[in-house]
């Protein structure tokens, strides 16, 4: 019995092209393409899953009440303002927005508008006790 030999890439080539190192290059990958695996079809492929991101607040605590969820926040874009009431206490606030502005935006200004008065009235009353004694 003859063993069985294995044939080269050389062998498919015609000899007049052997000196061509492109073509044989091009053949040696056709070749061995087999051993790659398969393709993956569009189905198998998983396609990036788009989720729906979760959108800012439009209803906060309030401060003057401690409640929560009691602050509802309302966006006049046509007006540039925002709005915001407690439905417990009734405290109201408007500020001005643009157009890049949210709703948690105006919630920030009203917190930061009632620090600033509350830092304001202690600054008074440690300078009336200061004048009164």
């Amino acid at each position: 019995m003859k063993k069985k030999t294995k044939k080269r890439v050389t062998d498919f080539v015609p000899k007049h092209n052997r000196m061509l190192g492109n073509h044989l290059t091009s053949l040696k990958k056709k070749r061995n393409n087999h051993k790659m695996g398969k393709r993956k079809s569009i189905s198998t492929l998983k396609k990036p899953s788009s989720k729906k991101q979760p959108g800012l607040n439009k209803v906060f605590a309030c401060p003057f009440c401690n409640r929560e969820k009691a602050v509802q926040v309302t966006m006049l874009r046509k007006e540039g303002l925002g709005q915001l009431s407690c439905k417990v206490c009734g405290v109201n606030f408007q500020s001005r927005i643009d157009y890049l502005s949210e709703s948690v935006d105006v919630y920030a200004d009203w917190i930061d508008t009632c620090d600033a008065t509350a830092k304001e009235i202690t600054a008074r009353g440690e300078e009336e006790e200061e004048d009164g004694y």
